[in-house]
C-alpha cells in the first residue's frame, strides 16, 4: 500500500489514494522500476498523445537524439551521461496508466536505462529515422 507521506498523491481525486494507486495504477505498470515517488494526473498534452496512439494514422511523437560523435571512443562516458539525465528528469522515470477514462503518470525514483550506441553510420539523421520507423 502506498501512503500519502511516501509519495506525491495530493492531486488525485480518490477517497483512498493509496488503494487507488495500488489497485488501479500499479496493476498496469511493470514492477521492475524503483520506488514509486508520485502519481499525478497526466497533462492534457500527455493524455491526447496517449489517447490517439492506438489509432491510425498515429499522431507523430516528438523524438530526439543526442549526437555523441566527438566522444564515441568513450562509450562509458556516453552511458554515464544518459544515466545522469534519467536521474535528473522525472519524465524519464515515468510510466503511464489509465483508469476510468483518465490517464495518470507514475514517477519512480530510479529506472533502468536501456542505451543502444549506434556507430559507423553514414548519416546520423538517416539512422535515427530508421529507428523511429522501427
Amino acid at each position: 500500500m502506498y501512503k500519502r507521506e511516501q509519495t506525491r498523491l495530493t492531486s488525485l481525486d480518490a477517497a483512498d489514494t493509496g488503494a487507488f494507486v495500488e489497485k488501479k495504477i500499479m496493476q498496469q505498470i511493470q514492477r521492475s522500476h524503483g520506488k514509486l515517488i508520485g502519481v499525478l494526473p497526466a497533462t492534457d498534452m500527455q493524455s491526447n498523445y496517449l489517447r490517439d496512439n492506438p489509432h491510425a494514422p498515429r499522431r507523430p511523437w516528438f523524438y530526439s537524439y543526442i549526437n555523441f560523435d566527438r566522444i564515441l571512443d568513450e562509450p562509458h562516458l556516453i552511458i554515464q551521461s544518459c544515466n545522469d539525465l534519467v536521474k535528473h528528469c522525472d519524465i524519464y522515470r515515468t510510466a503511464f496508466a489509465q483508469s476510468s477514462g483518465s490517464f495518470f503518470q507514475a514517477m519512480f525514483d530510479s529506472w533502468e536505462s536501456v542505451i543502444d550506441i549506434i556507430a559507423d553510420v553514414d548519416s546520423i539523421e538517416s539512422a535515427f529515422n530508421m529507428l523511429v520507423q522501427e
